[in-house]
């Protein structure tokens, strides 16, 4: 789901109105939600805009519980904030089931199509936009057949009943075959 990127101002705030409350939810803290996390915010800087002058910020993090990301979803729509940032594909189903009116911008998953966000990068919810991001399937298999050269069988883990799992075992069997191995 691609943004506009003609059109910044259509999702950041306008300098010279009222300062945006913005919420930044997570499900889990890793490193890569840290590195989303200073990218959104040095282009922010970038912007011209200042915490506390343009934006509020709001961090909220469900510490890889569920039901806590329900909890922090649900209190989005009471406390209508006038952004959400997130990044994780659990955290944007979440959002997509219960907010239909509220800008979202996503990082941090793999097939938002798959997560439900629209039936293409051109055709998603109105609402929401933001940046998959692909992990390098061909690549990995190159590397496990340099540091395992006799290698002809690949097992891998993955949680079948989480979407960016099962996509990307699905991602990794394609780059595995490809390479002539099972």
């Amino acid at each position: 789901v691609a943004a506009n990127s003609d059109s910044p101002s259509a999702v950041l705030p306008d300098k010279n109105s009222k300062i945006w409350t913005i919420d930044y939810v997570n499900y889990v803290e890793a490193d890569h939600v840290e590195d989303t996390h200073r990218g959104f915010f040095e282009e922010f800087k970038a912007l011209g805009l200042v915490e506390g002058r343009d934006y509020r910020m709001n961090m909220k993090n469900a510490q890889g519980d569920m039901a806590t990301l329900t909890a922090i979803v649900d209190a989005e729509l009471t406390s209508r904030p006038d952004l959400i940032l997130l990044t994780s594909t659990p955290t944007l189903q979440a959002v997509i089931q219960k907010i239909k009116d509220i800008p979202v911008i996503f990082s941090n998953v793999s097939n938002p199509i798959v997560a439900g966000a629209g039936k293409s990068n051109e055709d998603h919810l109105p609402n929401v936009t933001g940046i998959s991001s692909q992990h390098d399937w061909e690549g990995m298999v190159k590397m496990l057949q340099q540091c395992v050269p006799h290698a002809r069988r690949i097992g891998t883990l993955f949680c079948p009943s989480e979407i960016n799992s099962a996509y990307g075992k699905e991602c990794f069997e394609k780059a595995v075959h490809a390479a002539g191995l099972e």
